[in-house]
């Protein structure tokens, strides 16, 4: 097939692409900052591979996997792939769970060996509460109960659900936790798992790494290295966009030393002032920095610092609206649904939605 590339192809895709080659194969993180394009630049990549190599990967009976953080993104991926089934095209937890699902017998001890330890945990918590009757006391007692049924149910248990759009508490459903956890277990600690998983998925490609459990991840890589001339494992991502815990704090500066590690410094999506305040927030943080887009307008940054300890959310709000008000000459500003409002955790939606006190 021919490797003449698409207009539509930067270095960067090119250089990504050539990583994917499985006689030559190389595993990378591309750091992909804000407004980078790092969605478009990986489906590029895979349009491309679809048209020149995805043969050889079908013709082995193999697919190429792709995890993404949100169910939005999976289907835009798969969407832009045309629904094409040789691409598995998931959630990390859909994911985790297609490769554990077969291993009953393996999530079954799993199980037990952690609702044991669990329950001596709670045992302990409960002997040395001072007061029995206390609340956490009592919270604890009711967890270790509901513990100690679920341990002795587990041999009835035939086959073992999950469902990544339900906690259903059915005694033979696994939680989000427990796929995420069983799944970076038995990879990093059985190689016949590690062959398992190369050879249904010789590319793995994963967006959003650095939010990407860490254990998960650092199992992945662990097979990495130990099948090089076999396994690509492409990561995506950009640490300071984190935003969930348990991620691989260390992703950018603890990974093999054979890794290639390409770069998307371009914003096309923010305003120069806008890059320019990015790049000052990063500076002490790390080296990477972004550069605007040729044609990016000069745009306006506003900063207001407020006291965090304010009572008055509302008005605070409120009276910056207002100040937006008069620097801009808006007067739509002085109206709350017609201003975007980033809320970054439940109970300020919960404030917001005017249910904080059913939250």
């Amino acid at each position: 097939m021919s490797d003449s590339f698409p207009e539509n192809f930067n270095d960067v895709d090119k250089e990504i692409y050539s990583y994917l080659k499985l006689d030559s194969p190389s595993s990378f993180l591309l750091f992909a900052g804000a407004g980078s394009g790092k969605t478009r630049t990986l489906v590029n990549v895979l349009e491309h591979f679809k048209r020149n190599d995805l043969k050889r990967i079908i013709d082995a009976g193999s697919k190429v996997a792709v995890i993404t953080f949100t169910n939005a993104a999976c289907d835009e991926i798969k969407h832009r792939l045309q629904y094409d089934p040789a691409f598995e095209v998931s959630t990390i937890h859909s994911f985790a769970w297609s490769l554990i699902k077969p291993f009953s017998e393996d999530i079954r001890e799993f199980l037990r060996n952690q609702l044991q330890k669990q329950i001596e945990l709670l045992e302990d918590k409960i002997h040395k509460a001072r007061d029995k009757n206390g609340k956490t006391a009592i919270s604890n007692s009711r967890s270790r109960d509901s513990k100690q049924k679920r341990l002795e149910q587990l041999d009835d248990i035939t086959e073992f659900s999950y469902s990544s759009s339900s906690g259903r508490p059915e005694r033979d459903a696994l939680n989000h936790a427990e796929i995420i956890s069983m799944a970076a277990a038995f990879i990093a600690d059985s190689p016949l798992m590690q062959r398992l998983l190369i050879s249904r998925f010789p590319i793995l490609l994963i967006d959003e790494s650095q939010d990407t459990n860490k254990d998960l991840l650092n199992a992945f890589i662990s097979a990495q290295q130990s099948n090089k001339e076999l396994f690509v494992l492409g990561l995506f991502g950009d640490m300071m966009q984190r935003i969930y815990g348990g991620g691989k704090d260390d992703l950018d500066t603890d990974l093999p030393d054979d890794w290639k590690k390409p770069a998307k410094l371009i914003n096309y999506r923010s305003p120069k002032r806008v890059v320019s305040l990015i790049n000052d927030i990063r500076f002490e943080i790390d080296d990477m920095q972004q550069a605007p887009h040729d044609n990016a307008i000069e745009g306006v940054v506003r900063l207001f610092i407020v006291d965090s300890d304010q009572r008055n959310k509302h008005l605070l709000e409120a009276s910056i609206r207002q100040s937006m008000a008069d620097i801009t000459e808006d007067e739509l500003w002085k109206e709350p649904e017609k201003i975007k409002c980033l809320v970054l955790e439940h109970a300020m939606a919960a404030e917001r939605g005017v249910f904080s006190e059913f939250f």
